[in-house]
Protein backbone atom coordinates (compact mmCIF):
# COMPACT_ATOMS: atom_id res chain seq x y z
CA UNK A 1 0.00 0.00 0.00
CA UNK A 2 1.19 3.49 -0.80
CA UNK A 3 2.01 5.77 2.09
CA UNK A 4 -0.28 8.55 0.94
CA UNK A 5 -4.05 8.62 0.56
CA UNK A 6 -3.87 8.31 -3.22
CA UNK A 7 -7.27 7.43 -4.67
CA UNK A 8 -7.23 9.54 -7.87
CA UNK A 9 -11.01 9.63 -8.33
CA UNK A 10 -11.53 10.95 -4.81
CA UNK A 11 -8.26 12.87 -4.37
CA UNK A 12 -9.80 16.35 -4.63
CA UNK A 13 -12.40 15.50 -1.98
CA UNK A 14 -9.77 13.91 0.30
CA UNK A 15 -7.49 16.94 -0.07
CA UNK A 16 -10.34 19.28 0.88
CA UNK A 17 -11.09 17.19 3.99
CA UNK A 18 -7.44 17.41 5.04
CA UNK A 19 -7.45 21.19 4.50
CA UNK A 20 -10.56 21.67 6.65
CA UNK A 21 -9.07 19.42 9.32
CA UNK A 22 -5.94 21.57 9.52
CA UNK A 23 -8.13 24.67 9.82
CA UNK A 24 -10.11 23.03 12.64
CA UNK A 25 -13.42 23.09 10.70
CA UNK A 26 -14.60 19.68 11.90
CA UNK A 27 -18.23 20.22 10.87
CA UNK A 28 -17.04 20.47 7.26
CA UNK A 29 -14.69 17.52 7.78
CA UNK A 30 -17.62 15.36 8.87
CA UNK A 31 -19.88 16.64 6.11
CA UNK A 32 -17.32 15.82 3.41
CA UNK A 33 -16.44 12.49 5.02
CA UNK A 34 -20.12 11.53 4.63
CA UNK A 35 -19.89 12.37 0.93
CA UNK A 36 -16.65 10.38 0.65
CA UNK A 37 -18.26 7.34 2.29
CA UNK A 38 -21.32 7.53 0.04
CA UNK A 39 -19.29 7.77 -3.18
CA UNK A 40 -16.78 5.11 -2.05
CA UNK A 41 -19.53 2.56 -1.32
CA UNK A 42 -21.25 3.42 -4.60
CA UNK A 43 -18.05 2.80 -6.60
CA UNK A 44 -16.77 -0.11 -4.49
CA UNK A 45 -13.63 1.75 -3.44
CA UNK A 46 -12.72 0.09 -0.13
CA UNK A 47 -9.74 2.31 0.61
CA UNK A 48 -11.77 5.51 0.42
CA UNK A 49 -14.55 3.90 2.47
CA UNK A 50 -12.07 3.01 5.24
CA UNK A 51 -10.62 6.50 4.97
CA UNK A 52 -14.10 8.00 5.47
CA UNK A 53 -14.47 6.00 8.73
CA UNK A 54 -11.07 7.29 9.80
CA UNK A 55 -12.19 10.89 9.28
CA UNK A 56 -15.44 10.19 11.16
CA UNK A 57 -13.37 8.85 14.06
CA UNK A 58 -11.16 11.94 14.04
CA UNK A 59 -14.24 14.18 14.21
CA UNK A 60 -15.83 12.23 17.06
CA UNK A 61 -12.55 12.38 18.95
CA UNK A 62 -12.47 16.15 18.51
CA UNK A 63 -16.02 16.36 19.92
CA UNK A 64 -14.91 14.31 22.95
CA UNK A 65 -16.97 11.26 22.02
CA UNK A 66 -14.48 8.43 22.57
CA UNK A 67 -16.98 5.55 22.33
CA UNK A 68 -18.23 6.77 18.96
CA UNK A 69 -14.60 7.23 17.90
CA UNK A 70 -13.81 3.61 18.75
CA UNK A 71 -16.83 2.33 16.81
CA UNK A 72 -15.70 4.10 13.64
CA UNK A 73 -12.14 2.87 14.20
CA UNK A 74 -13.36 -0.71 14.37
CA UNK A 75 -15.23 -0.32 11.06
CA UNK A 76 -12.19 1.16 9.38
CA UNK A 77 -9.82 -1.46 10.79
CA UNK A 78 -12.04 -4.30 9.58
CA UNK A 79 -11.66 -3.10 5.99
CA UNK A 80 -7.95 -2.37 6.37
CA UNK A 81 -7.20 -5.87 7.68
CA UNK A 82 -9.13 -7.54 4.87
CA UNK A 83 -7.64 -5.35 2.12
CA UNK A 84 -4.14 -5.06 3.70
CA UNK A 85 -4.20 -1.27 3.94
CA UNK A 86 -1.42 -1.28 6.54
CA UNK A 87 -0.59 2.43 6.46
CA UNK A 88 -4.18 3.49 7.09
CA UNK A 89 -4.60 0.71 9.68
CA UNK A 90 -1.75 2.18 11.76
CA UNK A 91 -3.32 5.66 11.61
CA UNK A 92 -6.62 4.25 12.82
CA UNK A 93 -4.82 2.44 15.66
CA UNK A 94 -3.41 5.80 16.78
CA UNK A 95 -6.84 7.41 16.78
CA UNK A 96 -8.35 4.46 18.65
CA UNK A 97 -5.56 4.59 21.22
CA UNK A 98 -6.19 8.30 21.80
CA UNK A 99 -9.89 7.56 22.34
CA UNK A 100 -9.03 5.05 25.07
CA UNK A 101 -6.81 7.68 26.70
CA UNK A 102 -9.86 9.98 26.84
CA UNK A 103 -11.74 7.16 28.58
CA UNK A 104 -8.89 6.92 31.10
CA UNK A 105 -8.22 3.36 29.89
CA UNK A 106 -4.52 3.71 29.25
CA UNK A 107 -3.80 -0.03 29.24
CA UNK A 108 -6.22 -0.45 26.32
CA UNK A 109 -4.73 2.64 24.70
CA UNK A 110 -1.20 1.29 24.84
CA UNK A 111 -2.33 -2.03 23.34
CA UNK A 112 -3.77 -0.25 20.30
CA UNK A 113 -0.72 1.97 19.94
CA UNK A 114 1.67 -0.99 20.19
CA UNK A 115 -0.43 -2.83 17.60
CA UNK A 116 0.20 0.07 15.22
CA UNK A 117 3.83 0.40 16.36
CA UNK A 118 4.86 -3.14 15.45
CA UNK A 119 2.85 -3.16 12.23
CA UNK A 120 4.58 0.05 11.12
CA UNK A 121 7.91 -1.53 12.08
CA UNK A 122 7.17 -4.73 10.17
CA UNK A 123 6.23 -2.91 6.95
CA UNK A 124 8.83 -0.10 7.27
CA UNK A 125 6.17 2.62 7.44
CA UNK A 126 8.54 5.17 8.92
CA UNK A 127 6.24 8.20 8.83
CA UNK A 128 3.45 6.57 10.85
CA UNK A 129 6.04 4.73 12.94
CA UNK A 130 7.25 8.15 14.12
CA UNK A 131 3.69 9.23 14.88
CA UNK A 132 2.96 6.09 16.92
CA UNK A 133 6.03 6.79 19.07
CA UNK A 134 4.69 10.32 19.49
CA UNK A 135 1.33 8.97 20.70
CA UNK A 136 2.95 6.52 23.12
CA UNK A 137 4.88 9.46 24.54
CA UNK A 138 1.57 11.27 25.05
CA UNK A 139 0.29 8.42 27.23
CA UNK A 140 3.19 8.95 29.62
CA UNK A 141 2.81 12.73 29.37
CA UNK A 142 -0.80 12.31 30.50
CA UNK A 143 0.47 10.25 33.46
CA UNK A 144 2.87 13.03 34.40
CA UNK A 145 5.92 10.90 33.56
CA UNK A 146 7.57 13.62 31.50
CA UNK A 147 11.04 12.08 31.32
CA UNK A 148 9.68 8.88 29.72
CA UNK A 149 7.37 10.91 27.45
CA UNK A 150 10.28 13.05 26.24
CA UNK A 151 12.31 9.95 25.42
CA UNK A 152 9.53 8.71 23.09
CA UNK A 153 9.06 12.17 21.56
CA UNK A 154 12.76 12.46 20.73
CA UNK A 155 12.80 8.94 19.22
CA UNK A 156 9.87 10.03 17.08
CA UNK A 157 11.71 13.21 16.08
CA UNK A 158 14.81 11.23 15.05
CA UNK A 159 12.75 9.02 12.72
CA UNK A 160 10.73 11.99 11.48
CA UNK A 161 13.96 13.62 10.28
CA UNK A 162 14.60 10.62 8.04
CA UNK A 163 11.16 10.80 6.41
CA UNK A 164 10.55 13.41 3.74
CA UNK A 165 6.80 12.88 3.32
CA UNK A 166 5.73 13.19 6.98
CA UNK A 167 2.55 15.34 7.09
CA UNK A 168 3.38 18.84 8.26
CA UNK A 169 0.59 18.74 10.84
CA UNK A 170 2.14 15.64 12.38
CA UNK A 171 5.46 17.46 12.72
CA UNK A 172 3.79 20.42 14.42
CA UNK A 173 2.04 18.22 16.98
CA UNK A 174 5.30 16.43 17.74
CA UNK A 175 7.17 19.71 18.23
CA UNK A 176 4.38 21.04 20.43
CA UNK A 177 4.55 17.91 22.55
CA UNK A 178 8.30 18.33 23.00
CA UNK A 179 7.86 22.01 23.93
CA UNK A 180 5.06 21.13 26.37
CA UNK A 181 7.21 18.47 28.02
CA UNK A 182 10.17 20.79 28.52
CA UNK A 183 7.85 23.40 30.01
CA UNK A 184 6.45 20.88 32.52
CA UNK A 185 10.03 20.07 33.50
CA UNK A 186 10.72 23.80 33.91
CA UNK A 187 13.38 23.68 31.18
CA UNK A 188 12.23 26.87 29.47
CA UNK A 189 15.35 27.46 27.36
CA UNK A 190 14.95 24.04 25.74
CA UNK A 191 11.25 24.74 25.21
CA UNK A 192 11.99 28.04 23.44
CA UNK A 193 14.65 26.38 21.27
CA UNK A 194 12.09 23.83 20.04
CA UNK A 195 9.53 26.58 19.44
CA UNK A 196 11.95 28.19 17.04
CA UNK A 197 12.15 24.97 15.00
CA UNK A 198 8.73 25.55 13.49
CA UNK A 199 7.64 29.12 14.20
CA UNK A 200 9.76 30.52 11.35
CA UNK A 201 6.95 29.82 8.86
CA UNK A 202 4.31 32.55 8.96
CA UNK A 203 1.57 30.26 7.63
CA UNK A 204 2.06 27.84 10.49
CA UNK A 205 1.55 30.62 13.01
CA UNK A 206 -2.01 31.03 11.68
CA UNK A 207 -3.07 27.44 12.37
CA UNK A 208 -5.33 27.68 15.49
CA UNK A 209 -3.81 24.60 17.13
CA UNK A 210 -0.33 26.10 16.83
CA UNK A 211 -1.28 29.68 17.65
CA UNK A 212 -3.24 28.98 20.82
CA UNK A 213 -1.04 26.12 21.98
CA UNK A 214 1.88 28.52 21.88
CA UNK A 215 -0.19 31.18 23.64
CA UNK A 216 -0.93 28.69 26.41
CA UNK A 217 2.75 27.80 26.62
CA UNK A 218 3.66 31.49 26.76
CA UNK A 219 1.36 31.93 29.75
CA UNK A 220 2.85 28.92 31.54
CA UNK A 221 6.39 30.20 31.03
CA UNK A 222 5.82 33.91 31.68
CA UNK A 223 3.14 34.06 34.37
CA UNK A 224 5.68 34.94 37.07
CA UNK A 225 7.59 37.54 35.08
CA UNK A 226 4.79 39.34 33.18
CA UNK A 227 2.85 42.14 34.80
CA UNK A 228 -0.61 41.24 36.11
CA UNK A 229 -2.21 43.27 33.28
CA UNK A 230 -0.17 41.50 30.60
CA UNK A 231 -0.97 38.14 32.17
CA UNK A 232 -4.72 38.83 32.18
CA UNK A 233 -4.59 40.05 28.59
CA UNK A 234 -2.96 36.84 27.39
CA UNK A 235 -5.27 34.63 29.45
CA UNK A 236 -8.38 36.42 28.18
CA UNK A 237 -7.20 36.00 24.59
CA UNK A 238 -6.72 32.29 25.28
CA UNK A 239 -10.18 32.04 26.92
CA UNK A 240 -11.84 33.69 23.91
CA UNK A 241 -10.49 30.89 21.73
CA UNK A 242 -11.52 27.99 23.95
CA UNK A 243 -15.03 29.49 24.28
CA UNK A 244 -15.35 29.68 20.51
CA UNK A 245 -14.46 26.03 19.90
CA UNK A 246 -15.02 22.59 21.39
CA UNK A 247 -12.65 22.22 24.31
CA UNK A 248 -10.75 18.96 23.76
CA UNK A 249 -8.60 17.11 26.29
CA UNK A 250 -5.39 18.74 25.01
CA UNK A 251 -6.59 22.28 25.72
CA UNK A 252 -8.44 21.17 28.85
CA UNK A 253 -5.13 20.16 30.40
CA UNK A 254 -3.58 23.51 29.50
CA UNK A 255 -6.57 25.30 31.04
CA UNK A 256 -6.13 23.50 34.36
CA UNK A 257 -2.44 24.37 34.36
CA UNK A 258 -3.26 28.04 33.76
CA UNK A 259 -5.64 27.91 36.74
CA UNK A 260 -2.70 26.63 38.80
CA UNK A 261 -0.67 29.62 37.60
CA UNK A 262 -3.48 31.95 38.75
CA UNK A 263 -3.46 30.28 42.16
CA UNK A 264 0.31 30.66 42.30
CA UNK A 265 0.19 34.44 41.77
CA UNK A 266 -3.02 34.72 43.85
CA UNK A 267 -5.17 36.04 40.99
CA UNK A 268 -8.32 34.29 42.26
CA UNK A 269 -10.69 36.46 40.24
CA UNK A 270 -9.14 35.25 36.99
CA UNK A 271 -9.02 31.66 38.28
CA UNK A 272 -12.75 31.79 39.07
CA UNK A 273 -13.51 33.09 35.58
CA UNK A 274 -11.60 30.21 33.99
CA UNK A 275 -13.30 27.65 36.26
CA UNK A 276 -16.73 28.90 35.19
CA UNK A 277 -15.79 28.39 31.53
CA UNK A 278 -14.50 24.89 32.28
CA UNK A 279 -17.78 23.99 33.99
CA UNK A 280 -19.73 24.92 30.87
CA UNK A 281 -17.52 22.61 28.79
CA UNK A 282 -17.53 19.72 31.24
CA UNK A 283 -20.67 18.10 29.82
CA UNK A 284 -18.70 17.23 26.69
CA UNK A 285 -16.34 14.99 28.67
CA UNK A 286 -17.51 11.43 29.30
CA UNK A 287 -14.74 10.35 31.68
CA UNK A 288 -14.79 11.07 35.40
CA UNK A 289 -11.20 12.27 35.56
CA UNK A 290 -11.74 15.87 34.47
CA UNK A 291 -14.87 16.28 36.61
CA UNK A 292 -12.91 15.05 39.61
CA UNK A 293 -10.08 17.42 38.74
CA UNK A 294 -12.52 20.32 38.44
CA UNK A 295 -14.04 19.60 41.86
CA UNK A 296 -10.59 19.43 43.40
CA UNK A 297 -9.70 22.77 41.80
CA UNK A 298 -12.95 24.38 42.97
CA UNK A 299 -12.48 23.28 46.59
CA UNK A 300 -9.04 24.89 46.54
CA UNK A 301 -10.51 28.11 45.19
CA UNK A 302 -13.19 28.22 47.91
CA UNK A 303 -10.48 27.66 50.49
CA UNK A 304 -8.43 30.57 49.12
CA UNK A 305 -11.50 32.82 49.06
CA UNK A 306 -12.83 31.65 52.42
CA UNK A 307 -16.26 30.70 50.99
CA UNK A 308 -17.25 28.04 53.52
CA UNK A 309 -20.70 27.23 52.14
CA UNK A 310 -19.48 26.60 48.59
CA UNK A 311 -16.54 24.62 49.98
CA UNK A 312 -18.81 22.34 52.03
CA UNK A 313 -21.15 21.77 49.08
CA UNK A 314 -18.36 20.67 46.76
CA UNK A 315 -16.63 18.58 49.40
CA UNK A 316 -19.77 16.46 49.67
CA UNK A 317 -19.34 15.53 46.04
CA UNK A 318 -15.61 15.30 46.01
CA UNK A 319 -13.76 12.87 48.26
CA UNK A 320 -10.10 13.22 48.91
CA UNK A 321 -9.62 9.48 49.02
CA UNK A 322 -10.69 9.28 45.36
CA UNK A 323 -8.04 11.80 44.47
CA UNK A 324 -5.34 9.90 46.38
CA UNK A 325 -6.49 6.64 44.84
CA UNK A 326 -6.16 8.17 41.40
CA UNK A 327 -2.55 9.13 42.07
CA UNK A 328 -1.75 5.57 43.15
CA UNK A 329 -3.68 4.17 40.18
CA UNK A 330 -1.70 6.33 37.77
CA UNK A 331 1.59 5.13 39.23
CA UNK A 332 0.53 1.47 39.09
CA UNK A 333 -0.85 1.94 35.61
CA UNK A 334 2.40 3.48 34.47
CA UNK A 335 4.31 0.46 35.81
CA UNK A 336 1.83 -1.83 34.05
CA UNK A 337 2.28 -0.01 30.75
CA UNK A 338 6.06 -0.20 31.02
CA UNK A 339 5.72 -3.93 31.69
CA UNK A 340 3.55 -4.33 28.58
CA UNK A 341 6.14 -2.53 26.49
CA UNK A 342 8.94 -4.66 27.92
CA UNK A 343 6.96 -7.84 27.18
CA UNK A 344 6.35 -6.67 23.63
CA UNK A 345 10.04 -5.87 23.23
CA UNK A 346 10.96 -9.34 24.53
CA UNK A 347 8.48 -10.88 22.08
CA UNK A 348 9.98 -8.87 19.24
CA UNK A 349 13.51 -9.92 20.25
CA UNK A 350 12.37 -13.56 20.30
CA UNK A 351 10.88 -13.18 16.82
CA UNK A 352 14.10 -11.59 15.58
CA UNK A 353 16.10 -14.51 17.00
CA UNK A 354 13.76 -16.98 15.29
CA UNK A 355 14.11 -15.10 12.00
CA UNK A 356 17.89 -15.09 12.40
CA UNK A 357 17.91 -18.82 13.15
CA UNK A 358 15.73 -19.47 10.11
CA UNK A 359 18.09 -17.35 8.03
CA UNK A 360 21.08 -19.32 9.33
CA UNK A 361 19.24 -22.59 8.66
CA UNK A 362 18.56 -21.54 5.09
CA UNK A 363 22.16 -20.44 4.63
CA UNK A 364 23.34 -23.85 5.85
CA UNK A 365 21.33 -25.43 3.02
CA UNK A 366 23.14 -23.42 0.35
CA UNK A 367 26.27 -24.22 -1.55
CA UNK A 368 28.59 -21.44 -0.36
CA UNK A 369 30.28 -21.10 -3.75
CA UNK A 370 27.24 -20.73 -6.04
CA UNK A 371 24.34 -19.82 -3.73
CA UNK A 372 22.13 -22.69 -4.93
CA UNK A 373 21.08 -25.61 -2.70
CA UNK A 374 23.79 -28.02 -1.66
CA UNK A 375 23.46 -31.73 -2.46
CA UNK A 376 21.89 -32.74 0.88
CA UNK A 377 19.38 -29.86 0.96
CA UNK A 378 18.35 -30.43 -2.66
CA UNK A 379 17.73 -34.13 -2.00
CA UNK A 380 15.66 -33.33 1.13
CA UNK A 381 13.49 -30.84 -0.71
CA UNK A 382 12.84 -33.19 -3.62
CA UNK A 383 11.98 -36.06 -1.24
CA UNK A 384 9.58 -33.80 0.66
CA UNK A 385 7.98 -32.79 -2.63
CA UNK A 386 7.55 -36.43 -3.65
CA UNK A 387 6.06 -37.42 -0.28
CA UNK A 388 3.43 -34.70 -0.57
CA UNK A 389 2.47 -35.68 -4.11
CA UNK A 390 1.55 -39.31 -3.41
CA UNK A 391 -1.53 -39.20 -5.64
CA UNK A 392 0.51 -37.82 -8.53
CA UNK A 393 -1.79 -34.86 -9.06
CA UNK A 394 1.11 -32.64 -10.15
CA UNK A 395 3.81 -33.48 -12.71
CA UNK A 396 7.40 -32.53 -11.96
CA UNK A 397 10.55 -32.82 -14.03
CA UNK A 398 13.95 -33.69 -12.57
CA UNK A 399 16.89 -32.51 -14.70
CA UNK A 400 20.56 -33.46 -14.26
CA UNK A 401 23.02 -31.03 -15.86
CA UNK A 402 26.73 -31.66 -16.36
CA UNK A 403 29.13 -29.07 -17.78
CA UNK A 404 30.91 -30.58 -20.77
CA UNK A 405 34.70 -30.93 -20.74
CA UNK A 406 35.02 -29.10 -17.41
CA UNK A 407 38.23 -30.94 -16.49
CA UNK A 408 39.76 -29.74 -19.76
CA UNK A 409 38.76 -26.15 -18.94
CA UNK A 410 40.55 -26.46 -15.60
CA UNK A 411 43.61 -28.09 -17.13
CA UNK A 412 43.98 -25.65 -20.06
CA UNK A 413 42.88 -22.34 -18.53
CA UNK A 414 43.41 -22.95 -14.81
CA UNK A 415 41.15 -23.43 -11.80
CA UNK A 416 40.48 -19.69 -11.49
CA UNK A 417 38.78 -19.73 -14.89
CA UNK A 418 36.96 -22.94 -13.89
CA UNK A 419 35.61 -21.18 -10.81
CA UNK A 420 34.31 -18.29 -12.95
CA UNK A 421 32.59 -20.78 -15.29
CA UNK A 422 30.87 -22.54 -12.35
CA UNK A 423 29.63 -19.26 -10.85
CA UNK A 424 28.43 -17.80 -14.14
CA UNK A 425 26.67 -21.02 -15.05
CA UNK A 426 24.87 -21.16 -11.66
CA UNK A 427 23.85 -17.50 -12.05
CA UNK A 428 22.41 -18.14 -15.52
CA UNK A 429 20.56 -21.22 -14.24
CA UNK A 430 18.93 -19.18 -11.46
CA UNK A 431 17.74 -16.66 -14.03
CA UNK A 432 16.02 -19.33 -16.13
CA UNK A 433 14.05 -21.20 -13.50
CA UNK A 434 10.98 -20.08 -11.57
CA UNK A 435 10.59 -19.30 -7.87
CA UNK A 436 8.65 -22.56 -7.44
CA UNK A 437 11.55 -24.69 -8.80
CA UNK A 438 14.62 -26.01 -6.93
CA UNK A 439 18.26 -25.84 -8.04
CA UNK A 440 21.04 -27.87 -6.44
CA UNK A 441 24.76 -28.33 -6.93
CA UNK A 442 25.22 -32.08 -6.59
CA UNK A 443 28.86 -32.31 -7.69
CA UNK A 444 31.80 -30.15 -8.68
CA UNK A 445 30.45 -29.33 -12.15
CA UNK A 446 27.13 -31.15 -11.88
CA UNK A 447 23.80 -29.47 -11.10
CA UNK A 448 20.20 -30.63 -10.73
CA UNK A 449 16.88 -28.86 -11.20
CA UNK A 450 13.45 -29.94 -10.04
CA UNK A 451 10.86 -28.14 -12.13
CA UNK A 452 7.47 -28.33 -10.39
CA UNK A 453 3.99 -28.27 -11.89
CA UNK A 454 5.08 -29.11 -15.44
CA UNK A 455 2.03 -30.55 -17.19
CA UNK A 456 3.58 -32.09 -20.30
CA UNK A 457 6.77 -33.66 -21.59
CA UNK A 458 6.86 -31.03 -24.33
CA UNK A 459 7.11 -28.26 -21.72
CA UNK A 460 10.25 -29.91 -20.34
CA UNK A 461 11.70 -30.22 -23.85
CA UNK A 462 10.91 -26.59 -24.62
CA UNK A 463 12.65 -25.41 -21.46
CA UNK A 464 15.75 -27.45 -22.29
CA UNK A 465 15.98 -25.94 -25.77
CA UNK A 466 15.39 -22.46 -24.35
CA UNK A 467 18.09 -22.79 -21.69
CA UNK A 468 20.72 -24.27 -24.03
CA UNK A 469 20.26 -21.38 -26.47
CA UNK A 470 20.78 -18.94 -23.60
CA UNK A 471 23.92 -20.85 -22.56
CA UNK A 472 25.31 -20.75 -26.10
CA UNK A 473 24.91 -16.96 -26.05
CA UNK A 474 26.57 -16.58 -22.65
CA UNK A 475 29.54 -14.20 -22.82
CA UNK A 476 32.26 -14.32 -20.17
CA UNK A 477 34.17 -11.05 -20.00
CA UNK A 478 37.83 -11.67 -20.81
CA UNK A 479 37.13 -15.36 -21.51
CA UNK A 480 35.67 -15.17 -25.00
CA UNK A 481 37.82 -18.17 -26.08
CA UNK A 482 36.14 -20.47 -23.52
CA UNK A 483 33.12 -22.33 -24.92
CA UNK A 484 30.61 -23.63 -22.36
CA UNK A 485 28.22 -26.44 -23.26
CA UNK A 486 26.28 -28.89 -21.12
CA UNK A 487 24.74 -32.32 -21.34
CA UNK A 488 21.29 -32.57 -19.72
CA UNK A 489 19.07 -35.50 -18.86
CA UNK A 490 15.50 -35.20 -17.67
CA UNK A 491 12.75 -37.43 -16.36
CA UNK A 492 9.05 -36.57 -16.03
CA UNK A 493 7.91 -37.51 -12.51
CA UNK A 494 4.30 -38.67 -12.29
CA UNK A 495 3.37 -41.29 -9.69
CA UNK A 496 6.85 -42.20 -8.45
CA UNK A 497 8.01 -41.39 -4.94
CA UNK A 498 11.47 -43.00 -4.78
CA UNK A 499 14.12 -40.31 -5.14
CA UNK A 500 16.98 -42.70 -5.95
CA UNK A 501 15.04 -44.33 -8.79
CA UNK A 502 14.02 -41.00 -10.30
CA UNK A 503 17.55 -39.61 -9.99
CA UNK A 504 18.97 -42.70 -11.71
CA UNK A 505 16.63 -42.25 -14.70
CA UNK A 506 17.58 -38.58 -15.15
CA UNK A 507 21.25 -39.51 -14.79
CA UNK A 508 20.93 -42.19 -17.49
CA UNK A 509 19.31 -39.66 -19.84
CA UNK A 510 22.19 -37.27 -19.19
CA UNK A 511 24.77 -39.93 -20.11
CA UNK A 512 22.82 -40.66 -23.31
CA UNK A 513 23.18 -36.95 -24.17
CA UNK A 514 26.95 -37.18 -23.57
CA UNK A 515 27.19 -40.34 -25.69
CA UNK A 516 25.55 -38.47 -28.58
CA UNK A 517 28.41 -35.98 -28.64
CA UNK A 518 27.55 -33.69 -25.70
CA UNK A 519 25.89 -30.26 -25.90
CA UNK A 520 22.61 -32.18 -25.94
CA UNK A 521 19.38 -32.67 -23.97
CA UNK A 522 17.61 -36.00 -23.52
CA UNK A 523 14.31 -36.88 -21.79
CA UNK A 524 14.15 -40.38 -20.23
CA UNK A 525 11.84 -42.91 -21.87
CA UNK A 526 11.08 -46.35 -20.41
CA UNK A 527 11.99 -48.09 -23.71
Amino acid sequence: MKKTFSDPIFQELIDSIQEERIKGNYEKVKERAMLLEKEAIKMGNKHSEALAYYFYAVCELFYNKPMETIQYCLKGKEICIKEEYYHLYVRICMTEGTAYISLNERASAIERLLDGYYLSLKHSLLDVHAQVLNNIGSVFFDLGRYEIALDYYLKSYKIEQEVNDTPRMGQLILYLNIVNTYIRQKEFEEAIAWENKYLSNEEERKIPLVKYSMLGNYILMKYKTDTEEAMEEKVNEFLEYIQSTNLDSYFMNIVFEIIECCFDIKNFKLAKKIINIVELSMNDFKGYEYKERLLHTKTRLWEYLGEEEALYSDLLEYKEVVHKGRVVKNENECIGILSKIQLKEIEQERMQIELKNEELRQQSQLDSFTGVLNKVAFEEKVKHRLENNIEGLEHDVLIIIDIDNFKTINDVYGHAVGDIVIKKFAQLLKEYVRDIDFIGRIGGDEFAVLMTEVYSKQSAVNWGDFFMKALNNLQLEGLEHVDITVSMGAVVVENETDYASIFEKADKAMYVAKAKGKNAYEVYEED
